[in-house]
């Protein structure tokens, strides 16, 4: 069997937009010490400030196990099922193109969830 690991290129990642995702759907951005690492048994993690969880990193959309939270959650809004309906779905496995799907998806969702996030606060603004 022939294993491969393709790394993520730097322009997959976002912290900015994995953080405000991450929130999105519900899950903790956790804050940590860098210095502070905790072995548990054979691995080495950190404990988050402020869900108390033992965890090895925050989410990283471009990795499939990440990926697949952010797209489980995406498919439950229907608010969101045109934005879904427009990727082929089958790519975000495939181990050439996911890594590029799974970050134009990421990207597409942050730019229409932080505009919509910007228009409620300008609006909320514009009432007071």
């Amino acid at each position: 069997m022939d294993l491969r690991f393709i790394v993520p290129k730097t322009d997959i990642l976002n912290p900015e937009r994995d953080h405000f995702l991450t929130e999105k759907i519900g899950d903790c951005w956790h804050e940590y010490d860098p210095d502070a690492a905790v072995k548990n048994m054979q691995l080495s993690g950190f404990v988050c400030k402020k869900c108390g969880n033992f965890f090895f990193t925050n989410n990283d959309f471009s990795s499939l196990e990440d990926f697949m939270k952010l797209l489980n959650w995406a498919n439950e809004q229907t608010a969101l099922s045109a934005i879904v309906a427009q990727f082929e779905t089958n790519y975000f496995m495939d181990e050439e193109m996911g890594p590029q799907s799974r970050k134009r998806f990421a990207d597409v969702l942050y730019a229409l969830l932080s505009m919509t996030k910007r228009k409620k606060r300008n609006a909320r603004r514009q009432r007071t």
